[in-house]
């Protein structure tokens, strides 16, 4: 009928508006996220770190718009987008849902300062938006997940990573640093570049070496790694002249075999 026709062109042009101020996701970017599956996700976070015993929790656990919970900030002209969780000192005590990984635009995630235990979800590194993940001061344990963070989204020239910065200290994660977690050997005239900026993994039970892949995170500028159960001969080539014209460089507490002098003269060791 006209009037459907009608209503059909305005659905039409309103959507085209809608296009044009928030075009549509290109090759490289994360797939529209349901609200329904952002709530859900929520709701299982506030659920596995005893919500009810949260200091605060406002909105947590209700039917009311989940961008307006305490710690919770969306980007409103698409409001199915989470983008920062910041929870810290909040009395979170339990696990990380292994489905935090479904809050694909999530770009802040700060849950330190609680009593947060497990391992670390391997789902995390699939958001391929994350720019800073702070779990600083819990109880997690190891082994660190395979990969933390996207390696196959938006890791193309001159985009590369988006991660700028991981803060893990004072908790008991065992184990070694995965080789996989600084990315594949980057290869061709323009790789992709890995824009990780600090790595704080300071006062854990991590074991082994430092991963040579490290050294593909050129732009990481802070690395403390002091007080953990590391040992190994700091003496290979790439690895040596990377760590060796790192600004803050903290490998002390560990019980490092041989250490090359460049490492020695840039870092407390």
């Amino acid at each position: 009928t006209p009037k459907m026709l009608a209503a059909a062109a305005l659905t039409l042009l309103a959507s085209t508006s809608v296009l044009a101020q928030n075009p549509p996701p290109s090759g490289g970017d994360p797939p529209f996220v349901p609200p329904a599956v952002n709530r859900a996700t929520l709701n299982d976070l506030y659920k596995s770190t005893g919500g009810p015993q949260w200091k605060v929790s406002t909105g947590w656990g209700t039917d009311s718009d989940y961008c307006t919970w305490y710690g919770v900030t969306c980007v409103y002209t698409n409001h199915n987008i989470t983008t920062h969780i910041r929870l810290a000192q909040n009395n979170l005590v339990g696990t990380i849902p292994d489905n935090i990984g479904d809050l694909a635009d999530l770009k802040v995630i700060d849950l330190s300062g609680n009593a947060i235990s497990g391992t670390i979800p391997e789902s995390l590194s699939t958001i391929s938006t994350m720019v800073d993940i702070n779990f600083s001061g819990n109880k997690l344990t190891g082994p660190l997940p395979e990969y933390i963070y996207n390696q196959k989204v938006n890791v193309t020239y001159p985009i590369g990573t988006t991660l700028r910065s991981i803060n893990l200290e004072y908790n008991s994660i065992t184990g070694p640093i995965p080789e996989t977690w600084f990315g594949p050997p980057k290869v061709g005239t323009f790789p992709p570049p890995n824009n990780l900026q600090v790595v704080n993994m300071r006062y854990n039970q991590i074991t082994g070496d430092i991963p040579t892949s490290i050294s593909t995170a050129f732009k990481l500028d802070t690395l403390l790694l002091s007080y953990n159960k590391m040992s190994g001969n700091i003496t290979d080539t790439l690895l040596d002249t990377w760590l060796g014209t790192r600004k803050y460089c903290d490998l002390s507490g560990n019980s490092w075999g041989t250490v090359s002098p460049a490492v020695s003269k840039t870092c407390n060791m």
